[in-house]
C-alpha cells in the first residue's frame, strides 16, 4: 500500500498530512505501516488544469493511475 501511495505522490498527486500525530497502541511506534496507522482515512487529489480540453480523457488518465492503489484498499 506504501508503494502504491509512493509512486502516485512521486508521479504529482497530493496527500493529505495523518491527523494522529502518533502510532496508535498497540502497534509499536516503529512499525513500517506507522504513516498509514497514522491516519485516520487517505486522501490523493490531482488539480485538473482549467484548460483541460478532454475532461473524460483527463479523468479516465487518473482513475488508471489510481487502479493499483485501489486494489490493494480492495486487498485488505
Amino acid at each position: 500500500m506504501v508503494d502504491q501511495i509512493s509512486t502516485l505522490t512521486n508521479t504529482g498527486y497530493e496527500l493529505g498530512e495523518p491527523q494522529l500525530k502518533l502510532v496508535p497502541s498497540p502497534y509499536d511506534k516503529d512499525h513500517p505501516e506507522g504513516p498509514l496507522l497514522r491516519r485516520k482515512g487517505c486522501v490523493l487529489w490531482n488539480d485538473l488544469p482549467s484548460d483541460t480540453d478532454d475532461l473524460t480523457a483527463a479523468v479516465s488518465h487518473h482513475f488508471a493511475a489510481f487502479a493499483p492503489f485501489t486494489a490493494a484498499l480492495r486487498a485488505i
